[in-house]
This record gives C-alpha cells, structure tokens and sequence, in this order.
C-alpha cells in the first residue's frame, strides 16, 4: 500500500479530528492540491458541512473532483485561484482554514493572512502546516509562528504523522483562533 492509500484509509481523519474538524463546518482548504486533506476533511464534516477546494493548478482540481466522485461526496467546491491572494467566497463564511504546505509559496503573506481574517468566522479555527519555511522563507518555525500571531490568536502546536508530497513524515501544524 502506498503512503498516500495508508494516508487516506488509515491516518488521515484522525489526524483532522484531533486539529479540530468536526461534523456540519465549513472548511477552506487554501492550496489543495489534489486533495490528500480535503478528501478526508469532506468525510467528516459529512454531508451538512461543505469543503471550498481552493487551488492554482486546474488539472489538481479536476483530479480532486474526480476522486471526490468516486469517494461520494457531494459537498465539495472547487475554485481555482491566481496567484494573486484573493480567497473568492463571502465574508466570514468559513468554520475551519487549512494553510497546509502552502504559506511559503505566497509572496504576500500579509495580505494572504488579511485574507484569511476576512473569509473566517469569528472563533474559527486556522490551521498552518508550516513546512518549506528555512528553504524560501528564511524564517525559523518560531518566527513563522510570530509572523501568523499578528493576525490570529495562537491555540497551540501539534507535532503529528502528515502526508507531505505523497510521502508520510512528521510535521508541526500550528493552530490559531481569529479573534
């Protein structure tokens, strides 16, 4: 079995329970690929709760849909995205943000954030998996940390088995609260 199968049928919703998804959010998936986390968030927020896929790459977001329909679920929505940050859904709309291997690929991430601020609900939970942050953004993990307290309260830090680039590794995924 590959990692990426052992990621979806074994670790996965497990893993995003303990972040904090729950059953009927609404969750953002900002930069999700094909949707190793966006599959298994769809799961568990169940059919009353809905997942914005959002993505530059449109053949990612066709792949994603395509598994989506072989898995079933009938609540996500894909957008594609430039590469300018402008999140397109309404104003405070969103339970749930997933920053997952994403932030460091944003060259503004302050109007990334202010983005973010804007799409969330109140008290809802932001979720960062700061990975790539030595390489292109020369930043420590705690000056990332630093850098997201501007905008958003800091709840904690887990250090969990993630899937990163198909592979399963271990990594720190920082969870915030919008104030």
């Amino acid at each position: 079995m590959s990692d990426n199968e052992l990621w979806l049928t074994k670790y996965s919703e497990k893993f995003l329970t303990e972040v904090g998804i729950k059953k009927v959010q609404v969750v953002l998936d900002f930069g999700c690929r094909i949707g190793n986390y966006t599959i298994p968030v769809a799961k568990i927020v169940g059919q009353n709760g809905y997942v914005y896929a959002l993505d530059t790459n449109k053949e990612s977001l066709n792949e994603l849909m395509r598994i989506s329909k072989w898995y079933g679920l009938k609540n996500i929505e894909s957008i594609e995205i430039t590469e300018e940050v402008k999140i397109p859904v309404p104003d405070e709309s969103a339970d749930v943000i997933l920053l997952y291997d994403v932030i460091h690929l944003v060259n503004d991430r302050k109007k990334l954030y202010e983005e973010v601020f804007r799409a969330a609900r109140e008290n809802a939970l932001i979720s960062v998996l700061p990975k790539h942050f030595r390489e292109y953004m020369h930043m420590s993990l705690e000056d990332v940390r630093n850098e997201i307290k501007k905008t958003f309260y800091f709840e904690g830090m887990l250090f969990r088995k993630i899937n990163h680039d198909d592979k399963l590794q271990r990594g720190h995924i920082f969870n915030f609260r919008k104030r």
